[in-house]
């Protein structure tokens, strides 16, 4: 896996060369068909209109733009396909390059202390959560207004009610 990747690394490849070709071709043929169909719609409409009474080199001029288009056209495909193989091959490398920087840090020491610390955390977070809901809700509620009551400071603070009462959100008055 290692000498693979520090391949692409080193020397990255796009397309293969049977894709590369095939794709080449495809687009030869493409354009040689298109510019054979306009050729002969161009001969068609000289054919119906007798040659529409056009001077002499006219047809001639027409079937020169066709070419010079579809040569024009043509070479913009094979550049959108070398411009393709471009970024595939930087796909590649940059790909390569992520595995073996993540590779490097697997294999670091460093990191399973950063694995260890990370987990420790996660179980301080876990435990600070389930402390928290534990004194949340009536439970906690209970545990508070029993402890007051415990220690002596449930009764009378003033107001005529105790703290018990109004731990619980009752009026404070006998009942």
């Amino acid at each position: 896996m290692l000498p693979g990747l520090e391949g692409q690394v080193k020397n990255p490849q796009g397309f293969d060369t049977r894709t590369l070709a095939a794709l080449q071709t495809q687009a030869i043929n493409n354009r040689a068909m298109q510019e054979q169909n306009a050729m002969k719609g161009a001969g068609a409409y000289e054919a119906a209109h007798a040659g529409a009474g056009l001077p002499s080199g006219v047809n001639a001029q027409i079937e020169g733009q066709i070419a010079g288009q579809s040569g024009a056209a043509l070479q913009g495909d094979l550049t959108a396909i070398q411009q393709q193989n471009e970024q595939l091959k930087n796909q590649n490398y940059w790909r390569a390059n992520s595995a073996l920087s993540g590779i490097a840090e697997m294999e670091s020491p460093t990191s399973y202390a950063g694995a260890e610390i990370g987990a420790g955390n996660a179980v301080a977070n876990i435990s600070q959560a389930s402390t928290a809901s534990d004194d949340s809700g009536f439970a906690g509620a209970f545990s508070k207004g029993l402890g007051n009551v415990l220690s002596g400071n449930a009764f009378f603070q003033g107001g005529g009610g105790s703290a018990l009462v109004k731990q619980f959100g009752g009026s404070g008055s006998g009942g």
